[in-house]
Formats: C-alpha cells, sequence, structure tokens
C-alpha cells in the first residue's frame, strides 16, 4: 500500500505522476497557484484583490493537485490553468491590444507554460522517458523546445483568441483599479477641463490611454468649446446633469444623436486616473459602473469619482454620414437664429484676423467652399509644431500664429481656424479629444495613446448637425516628427507575434527530422526490398547514430564502406570491441539469414548494446 496524504492507495491505483510523492508535486503546485491566482487577479474585487487571488489560486490549485489523487497531477493542473485562461478571456485581462499590453498577462503566460513544462516533466519521469544516453546536444534541445512549443502556443492563443473571444464575453462595463491621484497632472488628458488654453504648450508621451473596439473609427471627442477671449476657449452652458439609467441627453443643434446611424463603441481605460470619458460623437447611451454626468454638449465625465486603470464601458452614439451633396445642400436651408447666436456671432479676434479670413473665403459662395480654402491655406502657409514660440501672456493667441511665428500645435491651429470661420458668420466651435489611434488587427481595436490627444473645428451644417474638420492633418510638420519612440512602441506591442512565429519554428525543428527521417527510412527499407535483403527502420537509425558519433571524431564513413568494416576502424580507434561487435550485429540483421529482422531479443541486444557504446565512448568535438 501507498500512503498520500495520510490515506492508503493501492499502488496500482496511483496515478503515474503522483508516485513521487508530495516533494515531486510542489513545483508544479507553485506554477499552477500562481497560473490561475494571476488569471483571478483580472476578476473586478474592489477591496484586498490581490489577497483574494493569491488565496483563491492557492487554494484551487491544492484541491486539484493534492487532494485529487485518483487523476493524474497533470491532467489536474492543466484543467486549472484552464480554468484561468478562461477567467483571463471573460475579463479582458488578454483582451489588451498588443503582446505586452499588460505585465500581468506575461506573468500568467511564464506561470502557464511552466505548469505545462513541469507537467510534462513529470509524465516524462514516470514512465522512464529520457533521451538517448550520451547525446547531450539532442537532449538539450528536446529540452529546449519543450518549453518553446508551449509557450509559442500559450503567447498564440493570448493574441490571436483572447481578444476576439473576450470581445463578446467580457462585461460591456467593469469597474477598474480605484484612481490613483498622482496621476492628476497638467499632461494627463483625461482630465475634465472647463476650459481649453491654446497658448499652452502640449506635452506628449507615449503612454497608452485607451483601447477601443468600434465598428469605425472616429474621433474620440471629450468636450466643445464656443467661447473665445483670445486665448482660451469655454463653454457658455458650463453645468453638467446626472446621467439617469444611462440615457444621455444631446441638445436641439445635435442632429446627429437624433436620426444618425448606431456606431457602438466598448472602451477600456488604461490610464491611472481619469475624469472624462471620450466617445464617438454623438453620445446617446452609455453602460458603466460609475456614476456618470454630462455637460449639455453630451460630454460624458465621472460624477461622484475618478475612473482608475482597467475601467471600461460601452457607448452607443448616432452619426449621420457626411457626403459632399449633403454639405452643398444644407447652404439651401437657413440656419436656426438661435444655432448662429450661439455659434457664430464673431469671437475677440483682431481686424487683421478677420480681413485675412475675407481676403481668403470671402468671396466664394457655400459653407463647404469657405471651409477648404482656409484650410488649403493654413496649409500652404503654416507648420505644426511643438516647438513653436509660445504666445505673449497677454497677446492674441490667433493673430500672433497666423501673422508672426506661422508655427504652432493643434491647439492653436483648429483656434485659428475657428476663429476665421466665425468672422464670416459661419456657426463653429472647437473640439478637444482624440484621434482614432492606430488599428491592431491582432486584438481588433483602436490604439489611442496620449499622443493621439487633438483638438479640431466642428462645423454645424443643416440638415447634418456638427461636421468636424481637422486642419492640422493638412498644415505640414515643421522638421521631423518622426519617431523611434512610434517605431519601438510598434516592436513592442508586436514582439510577441515574432517570438510565437520563431518559437514555433523552433519547435518543429524536432518533428521535422523525424518526419525526415522516416521518408528516408521508408525509402531505404524499398531499396533493401528490391535488392532481396531488408533491415528494419530502427537498425537504420542505429546506423546513422554510430555514423554521427564517427563524423564527430573525425572519421566519416566512406560510400564503399560496410557497416562492419566502419565499425572495425571505430572499434580500433576508441579501443572499444563492443563497437565491432555492434557493427557485426547490425549487418546480421540487415543481410543475414536465421533469426527474422524483427525479432524482440535481437533489437533489444542490439539497443541496448547501442546505447552502452554511445554512453561511454567520447570522441573529440
Amino acid at each position: 500500500m501507498t500512503t498520500v496524504l495520510g490515506r492508503s492507495i493501492a499502488p496500482e491505483k496511483v496515478p503515474d505522476d503522483r508516485r513521487g510523492g508530495i516533494a515531486a508535486l510542489v513545483p508544479l503546485f507553485v506554477a499552477t497557484a500562481l497560473s490561475v491566482g494571476l488569471a483571478a487577479r483580472s476578476v473586478p474585487v474592489q477591496q484586498n484583490a490581490a489577497m483574494v487571488s493569491i488565496g483563491a489560486g492557492t487554494m484551487v490549485a491544492a484541491l486539484a493537485i493534492f487532494l485529487l489523487q485518483s487523476i493524474p497531477a497533470r491532467w489536474a493542473s492543466r484543467a486549472v490553468v484552464l480554468l484561468g485562461a478562461a477567467i483571463m478571456v471573460r475579463y479582458g485581462e488578454t483582451g489588451g491590444v498588443g503582446a505586452f499590453s499588460s505585465f500581468r498577462s506575461l506573468w500568467w503566460a511564464g506561470a502557464t507554460v511552466a505548469a505545462f513544462v513541469l507537467g510534462a516533466r513529470l509524465e516524462s519521469a514516470s514512465v522512464g522517458m529520457a533521451a538517448p544516453e550520451g547525446d547531450g546536444g539532442w537532449r538539450r534541445l528536446g529540452v529546449a523546445q519543450a518549453i518553446a512549443v508551449p509557450a509559442a502556443l500559450v503567447v498564440a492563443a493570448a493574441l490571436t483568441f483572447g481578444p476576439r473571444v473576450s470581445m463578446w464575453m467580457s462585461p460591456t462595463a467593469a469597474r477598474g483599479e480605484p484612481a490613483d491621484v498622482r496621476d492628476r497632472v497638467f499632461s494627463n488628458p483625461m482630465i475634465a477641463g472647463e476650459m481649453m488654453d491654446a497658448g499652452n504648450r502640449p506635452r506628449l508621451s507615449d503612454r497608452l490611454v485607451m483601447t477601443v473596439r468600434s465598428a469605425r473609427p472616429s474621433f474620440w471627442r471629450t468636450a466643445t468649446y464656443d467661447r473665445f477671449d483670445g486665448r482660451r476657449w469655454t463653454r457658455s452652458n458650463p453645468g453638467a446633469t446626472i446621467i439617469a439609467d444611462g440615457a444621455v441627453t444631446t441638445p436641439a443643434d445635435d442632429l446627429s444623436a437624433r436620426s444618425g446611424e448606431v456606431l457602438v463603441q466598448r472602451i477600456r481605460l488604461d490610464y491611472a486616473y481619469a475624469e472624462v470619458l471620450p466617445v464617438a460623437p454623438s453620445a446617446v447611451s452609455v453602460v458603466s459602473e460609475s456614476l456618470l454626468a454630462q455637460w449639455e454638449d453630451g460630454t460624458i465625465l465621472a460624477a461622484d469619482s475618478a475612473m482608475g486603470r482597467g475601467t471600461s464601458y460601452t457607448v452607443t452614439s448616432r452619426q449621420i454620414p457626411v457626403t459632399r451633396a449633403a454639405l452643398d445642400a444644407a447652404d439651401a436651408t437657413d440656419v436656426p437664429t438661435e444655432i448662429l447666436r450661439r455659434y457664430a456671432s464673431r469671437p475677440l479676434a483682431s481686424d487683421r484676423v478677420a480681413g485675412l479670413a475675407e481676403e481668403i473665403a470671402g468671396g466664394l459662395s457655400g459653407t463647404r467652399a469657405k471651409v477648404d480654402a482656409l484650410i488649403r491655406w493654413m496649409g500652404a502657409n503654416l507648420t505644426y509644431s511643438l516647438d513653436a514660440p509660445l504666445p505673449s501672456p497677454t497677446g492674441d493667441v490667433v493673430e500672433e500664429f497666423l501673422f508672426e511665428t506661422q508655427q504652432g500645435w493643434c491647439e492653436q491651429i483648429s483656434s485659428a481656424l475657428t476663429v476665421m470661420l466665425r468672422t464670416l458668420g459661419i456657426p463653429t466651435r472647437v473640439a478637444t479629444g482624440f484621434v482614432p489611434g492606430s488599428w491592431d488587427p491582432v486584438s481588433q481595436a483602436y490604439r489611442v495613446r496620449a499622443s493621439d490627444a487633438h483638438a479640431w473645428t466642428e462645423v454645424w451644417f443643416a440638415g447634418v448637425g456638427w461636421v468636424p474638420f481637422d486642419p492640422t492633418a493638412a498644415v505640414p510638420a515643421a522638421g521631423s516628427t518622426s519617431s523611434g519612440a512610434q517605431e519601438a512602441s510598434w516592436w513592442w506591442d508586436h514582439a510577441g507575434v515574432v517570438l510565437v512565429v520563431a518559437a514555433l519554428a523552433f519547435g518543429l525543428v524536432g518533428p521535422l527530422q523525424r518526419g525526415v527521417g522516416r521518408v528516408v527510412g521508408w525509402v531505404r527499407d524499398r531499396r533493401c526490398r528490391r535488392r532481396g535483403s531488408w533491415a528494419p527502420t530502427w537498425v537504420g537509425e542505429m546506423v546513422f547514430m554510430l555514423e554521427r558519433r564517427g563524423r564527430r571524431d573525425g572519421r566519416p564513413r566512406a560510400p564503399n564502406e560496410t557497416v562492419t568494416g566502419y565499425s572495425a576502424v571505430l572499434a580500433d580507434r576508441w579501443d572499444d570491441d563492443r563497437v565491432a561487435e555492434l557493427g557485426v550485429a547490425l549487418d546480421e540483421v540487415s543481410y543475414g539469414s536465421g533469426l527474422p529482422p524483427d525479432d524482440p531479443q535481437r533489437r533489444e541486444h542490439i539497443e541496448s548494446l547501442a546505447r552502452s557504446v554511445m554512453r561511454d565512448t567520447t570522441p573529440a568535438s
């Protein structure tokens, strides 16, 4: 009888990989507990999240590996690991875009790989599977493959299936980590600002702000402003109201919200502190675990407390398709007086600015034609630069930008277009938020970074509503804005794909080698059959091993040399008569008579002799 955890079990009923005792199972238990514990960490828990996940992982792994004694330990471990993988997919931890979007995902992948490898080692030890003696190089390659292949499979599954499955399985909204007030800094684009200062130089980083799953790209808007004092933009209606039951109240001038096509976005925040929720305009409903409020223009923001990393929410927006014909037709309809009063009245602007706008577009008919003319002029005469001179503290930002520096950032460029259109009596406003970001085909989502923070101009058209125009896109950069940081970020995000391909290729070396060996053996067998002599494939493998050892010693086999003659030469070089005996035995099986080639006793004798020869001989490298 065998005792396991104080219980007596018949030896024949103990699974093979449990016969090494509790000590042999401890490494497998540790890897399994880490895998499921890190997966459990992605489940939204408000208090003591780390302790809860560690405790849950330890308990589940202990129950599976130490108490389920009737099934192999490796099977129990793999079942628990697959449970953790399902949790990861469900709560979106593998749904981040890019292979390395979450260090927790990396640790989870490492623990999962370790659990598979340790389980395989237990199985190998239990059934006596080992590489041939004396063949250290190939044994080391086999161990490396045993690690590379599971690693490749785990990472490939996380990259390929996790994001796609989690898109359908993950909750429409989830409460993330508590907001970290240390991230409430000037450069944070997720602060709900009461104004936009066109004179402040933006500080853009490459930090990931959010990932957005959406059927089509859009500006992800955070605020709009319609009043300008020469430097700062503010809103004419600054009040906020609580969003009840997720329904966003939109103003009458937002025509898209009433009749546009539906666009659903599932957004996951990656900033540690966020007060505002970027959305595609025009938002009509939102699903969130947080209490939300809105400004009059439809901007959505946290009402009671800021949101932290991992917060996710789902927004339904409406957008009217914009066509050239629809914009041209809008000029035939009068603009409502209230819209003209609020959005087309002349802001604080100098006569030079108004005169420039009149000179460029005053003689044209049609709102779209005037917008296009101003954007073309800006593209031909201005440049974009984050290193542009700062405007004077009391000066007119737009005037200095258009006539003096002629270099500026997106806030200045959009301000200039908006102000010039307003001097022409066209209803416009400034909007802030983010450009769509980079599309990641692996995760089927847009990656939006802090460097994607942007400002643009929105123009109101009758029958269409607010239409975004991005003059910055037409303004060339002043000098190179290319970025080794962007390229490095791409490689960092997609390095997992490279690793998967490399690991799979490396893992296929062994199977390909064995496949080629089988084909060669099959061809050799057919040739031997035609000559009336035949050697089973295992004999060919013994001969191949002998030839390889001879080549490593500097004595390859000659084309016309028999196995008996070649092994006699090697026996002299190595001073080991067993080598000559092995050669004679191999030739006898291939060409001799008497016992059948597949006689089990003869084969066992030859293989045992070959192993002892390979173990005891040490040819020069």
